[in-house]
């Protein structure tokens, strides 16, 4: 059977979406934090490809920027990657087992799984400038107030060849998750759910 080339890109959209669906539907969220930190990373690095700061970059410097303003002091590299490696401690600890490491542990495995959703949301967001109807509706549902009612402001969407979500294989899984349909060309939308930030969590 001969072998074929896949999209990263493709390939985190589609690992992110599972992640989603997984977590609408109540499913096994250690599964949910090693597909959402494969997809976190993949884009993250693409983000970082265009120059602009992933999520856990702008996590690192949100931290930083906190501390100096509490004490006066700043945070060296070594200090800042320690915010990252606490970020990245569940992913890491679900999907690695060291020789003599622990065989345990310890987490509050929901809040994991919904920040590290969050992030490579984030992550794609800042990559697309725009995300999917599963990544809005996560987003609604975790990160809005339960006081205020808000929807993603949905937006006409480019040509379906341009379409970068739409160039994927997420789509259909994405409609199961929502149960909706396809729109038409001419209403066919990407959705705008403004830029992404650690102040974004609730």
């Amino acid at each position: 059977m001969a072998t074929e080339a896949y999209d990263k890109k493709c390939i985190a959209l589609a690992q992110l979406g599972t992640a989603l669906r997984l977590f609408h539907d109540d499913g096994d969220l250690f599964s949910i934090i090693t597909l959402a930190g494969a997809a976190e990373e993949i884009l993250g690095k693409l983000v970082e490809k265009g120059g602009i700061d992933h999520s856990l970059t702008a996590l690192e410097k949100a931290a930083g920027e906190i501390h100096n303003a509490v004490t006066g002091e700043s945070l060296d590299e070594e200090e800042l990657s320690l915010v990252g490696n606490r970020a990245n401690r569940a992913r890491n600890a679900v999907k690695h087992l060291a020789a003599g490491g622990e065989a345990t542990v310890t987490m509050h495995v929901r809040e994991e799984a919904v920040d590290i959703l969050t992030r490579a949301v984030d992550n794609y967001w800042l990559l697309e400038n725009s995300v999917t109807p599963a990544m809005a509706e996560f987003d609604r549902v975790q990160h809005t107030p339960l006081t205020v009612e808000a929807r993603p402001t949905v937006v006409k969407g480019p040509e379906p060849s341009a379409r970068r979500p739409g160039s994927c294989f997420f789509r259909a899984a994405e409609e199961r998750l929502l149960g909706t349909t396809t729109p038409s060309t001419a209403t066919l939308s990407t959705v705008s759910i403004g830029p992404a930030s650690p102040g974004r969590r609730a």
